[in-house]
């Protein structure tokens, strides 16, 4: 009787800590994926800011919020928070990002980028006098 006591708590000990690593195992992946989809928003972030560049060279900020499907067995989508600014520094533009995952949870990520962008040189047609002779 006593051998099937000891039995049966060592066998709860051993599905406690197999429940445990599970458990632990499934954090590790969450935040696994939403660091990933953080650094994937920062980077899409500094691409819109060269897209926007390219359409207006004044562009210097923005907040862009995204909403990523988090799935097919979640029902809501999470919001991303992508703040891009653009400065000038010396001949560049400096892009900085920083994306924050899932935008106001207990559990988020915040990933940064940056990115010295050239400024565009005018070209050599723009130098050339008006009535200069070939």
């Amino acid at each position: 009787m006593l051998f099937v006591v000891v039995l049966l708590f060592v066998a709860s000990l051993l599905m406690a800590a197999l429940v445990q690593s599970v458990l632990r195992q499934h954090r590790q992946l969450r935040l696994d994926r939403v660091r990933a989809q953080a650094g994937w928003c920062a980077d899409a972030g500094v691409q819109r800011a060269i897209a926007q560049l390219r359409r207006n060279p004044e562009f210097r900020r923005e907040v862009w919020g995204i909403e990523l499907d988090r799935g097919p067995n979640e029902h809501s989508p999470e919001t991303a928070e992508v703040q891009i600014t653009v400065e000038p520094v010396g001949e560049h533009l400096r892009i900085s990002t920083v994306a924050e995952y899932p935008v106001g949870a207990v559990h988020r990520v915040r990933n940064r980028r940056e990115l010295l962008y050239p400024v565009a040189a005018p070209s050599l047609s723009a130098l050339k006098p008006e009535n200069s002779q070939p």
